[in-house]
């Protein structure tokens, strides 16, 4: 491939492999897929240059295609990673999968793709068009930095109506019951997003076992959603429901209530308009209070951003700290909702640890410095603390 030279290797699926390779001005990812038959490679081509032409924040963006040597070739942007790193992530760190209040920000976004594919609003052969995406999963969702973006237009199929036969292609643990029978509808990537956040949230799929190749609504297995909250299992029934039709009118709406749960509710600012008497309040309880308490530091620390191990790290020192999060005093500005990788250590250095933060405001100080307030994923234990401070 003439100006472009392989680094690593990404990953590898049933269809291909990913290399994140240096290209003509910028690194990139490769993607090459097989190409087993003469009809696929075409098939394929369509639908990316079908997506190329499209202009969407949450779509990743495809540099080139061609082909060589028995494999479809497409150049794209580099990610971070992908939400199923994400999901490693936690559970190497925490020992649990991702928090709906980490989750919900993610998926929104991927909705928003996936609503912008799904609108018939596409002109393509003369014709408006919706697009279904066919392969909605964590390893098609990747990350760069606070953005999410959906990648893998492969199978993406144009619709013109509502519903339409098609061949039975796509991951089966996210595949509609429709693609069972042989049919797309315009609901088809709803259900796989569905799925997508049941496995993000809980580690695991709707349907522990095989999904059964049938017609019949009856022989058709009812999600177990147990792993969810109560308020969270309509939502997501909904969503997984046999008949297309019967779900959500969109992502969007899907992603908003889920979101709508995930937010923690507001106390009322002193000064606001009307009786705070007559408006609920929201109080924290003892716990929530003891892990507000703040204790000074100055201690100088480093870090990264979360999926950019090979990037420079960068250092600021610590203003406080408490069990729920910590101020940094840093010379670079990282905007709300980037998720650092900071290395704590306590004044002994008789533990150090990398620990997940979340920047949730910053502002400016004197001599052109941030001052950025951050909470982390999993709050620190008393003796972390203790030992810390």
């Amino acid at each position: 491939m003439p100006g472009y030279r392989l680094r690593r290797c990404l990953g590898r699926g049933a269809f291909g492999e990913v290399w994140e390779a240096d290209g003509p001005g910028e690194p990139v990812a490769l993607k090459f897929l097989r190409c087993a038959n003469g009809s696929r490679p075409a098939q394929e081509t369509r639908s990316l240059e079908t997506v190329r032409r499209l202009t969407h924040p949450n779509l990743v963006q495809v540099r080139n295609i061609w082909a060589a040597s028995g494999y479809l070739v497409v150049a794209m942007e580099l990610a971070d990673g992908t939400l199923q790193d994400l999901l490693e992530a936690y559970r190497a760190e925490f020992d649990t999968p991702i928090p709906a209040e980490d989750l919900c920000p993610c998926l929104v976004q991927a909705a928003a793709a996936l609503d912008f594919l799904n609108a018939h609003a596409h002109r393509l052969d003369g014709q408006c068009v919706g697009l279904q995406h066919r392969d909605v999963k964590p390893s098609n969702l990747l990350v760069f930095g606070e953005t999410v973006k959906l990648s893998d237009f492969s199978l993406t199929t144009p619709m013109v109506a509502t519903m339409a036969a098609h061949r039975h292609e796509g991951t089966p643990g996210y595949a509609a019951p429709e693609v069972f029978r042989g049919q797309l509808s315009d609901w088809t990537d709803q259900y796989a997003l569905a799925v997508t956040y049941c496995e993000l949230r809980c580690s695991r799929l709707p349907f522990p076992g095989p999904t059964p190749a049938t017609k019949d609504k009856g022989d058709w297995p009812v999600p177990d959603l147990t792993m969810l909250t109560e308020a969270e299992r309509p939502l997501i029934a909904r969503a997984l429901t046999f008949v297309p039709q019967d779900r959500w009118p969109s992502c969007g709406q899907l992603m908003a209530q889920l979101q709508d749960l995930a937010t923690p509710p507001q106390s009322i600012p002193s000064g606001a308009i009307g009786s705070a008497r007559d408006k609920p309040t929201v109080r924290p309880n003892h716990a929530e209070r003891r892990a507000w308490v703040r204790h000074a530091c100055r201690i100088r620390i480093s870090g990264r951003l979360l999926g950019d191990e090979k990037a420079a790290c960068w250092e600021a020192s610590i203003r406080d700290v408490s069990k729920a999060g910590l101020h940094l005093v840093s010379n670079r500005k990282f905007e709300k909702g980037t998720i650092l990788v900071v290395k704590l250590q306590d004044k002994d250095e008789t533990w150090s640890r990398e620990v997940y933060v979340r920047v949730v405001r910053a502002g400016t100080r004197r001599g052109g410095q941030w001052l950025m307030g951050c909470t982390f994923v999993r709050q620190l234990r008393d003796v972390e603390i203790r030992g810390f401070v």
